[in-house]
């Protein structure tokens, strides 16, 4: 494991990295508060003299033999400033937002939002979020609004960006908004092969949105698999799941492992994946024959 401080901007590494948010991370979650605190963060760091400001922990691991990195911790971080530089974008090409400097706006697109020899067949984005949200991050490239995802929360905060830079009078220019990003630092931490991600995950999660805590036995039954076992189990099980409860499986999950534990009352919430943890560990449960089960079980 190895941390560092260093600008956001380096985290987005050169033109063969690829960010990948794995399957097992729950959906883009930040809401327009959020946004809109960072928002007023980056104009009070524009109208100051500092020349940096803490933008909390990227945590990431390696993503096979490559360059890629899996986003351990910080994908909401880095989905929303790559939705606010996406807004700042459009601006530009829609005349609504002045930049004076000249090939800034393809640096930007080129160094921090596009991986131009990324390994990924078919996608050459930067950050490559999850399969729910990828679509609406991907028609977001069009800047066409026409082809948007309009019930998105990506696409929501990508327009609460773009209303906000182009709002009058005008917060920031394209450079002035580069410049504070630039000035954004993390403490990236890069774990290695033997480090244990769901350790650290669970050190990191009482950080930040909150989790549901089928946000965290999902994780935890995913997470220790190779990431084509995770895609494949994700699809297969998990995701049909969480569809069959309407995108809501904790109560469903508490019911399972009532039943599946032979317990005399349900788990308490607050304990659920605490429990769920001891149930595979104890009973030397296999992740993916759990799964299995599970799937039957919900139908």
């Amino acid at each position: 494991m190895r941390g560092i401080a260093m600008p956001l901007q380096q985290v987005w590494g050169n033109g063969r990295t690829q960010l990948v948010i794995p399957v097992y991370q729950r959906n883009y979650a930040w809401k327009i508060e959020n946004c809109n605190q960072l928002f007023a963060d980056l104009v009070k760091l524009k109208n100051s003299h500092r020349t940096s400001h803490f933008f909390g922990s990227i945590v990431t691991a390696p993503a096979g033999s490559g360059l890629d990195r899996l986003i351990i911790d910080g994908q909401q971080r880095l989905t929303t400033t790559s939705l606010l530089m996406l807004a700042a974008i459009k601006a530009v090409k829609d005349g609504k937002m002045a930049c004076s400097q000249e090939g800034l706006l393809e640096e930007t697109h080129d160094n921090m939002l596009w991986s131009k020899y990324g390994s990924h067949p078919t996608c050459k984005f930067k950050l490559l979020p999850i399969e729910q949200d990828r679509i609406a991050y991907d028609r977001l490239f069009t800047f066409d609004d026409s082809q948007f995802v309009k019930d998105s929360k990506v696409t929501r905060n990508f327009l609460n960006f773009y209303e906000k830079l182009t709002a009058t009078p005008q917060a920031f220019t394209f450079d002035e908004l580069f410049d504070v990003v630039d000035r954004l630092q993390v403490i990236c931490i890069d774990l290695d092969n033997d480090d244990d991600p769901q350790l650290i995950f669970e050190s990191l999660n009482s950080t930040g949105l909150a989790l549901e805590e089928a946000d965290k036995i999902r994780n935890y039954l995913l997470m220790s698999l190779a990431p084509q076992e995770q895609e494949d189990c994700f699809k297969q099980y998990w995701h049909k799941i969480q569809a069959s409860t309407d995108d809501a499986p904790t109560m469903f999950l508490r019911d399972y492992i009532t039943i599946s534990d032979n317990l005399l009352r349900p788990v308490k919430l607050n304990n659920l994946y605490f429990h769920w943890k001891r149930y595979m560990t104890e009973g030397g449960h296999d992740r993916k024959t759990e799964l299995a089960s599970m799937l039957n079980y919900v139908r």
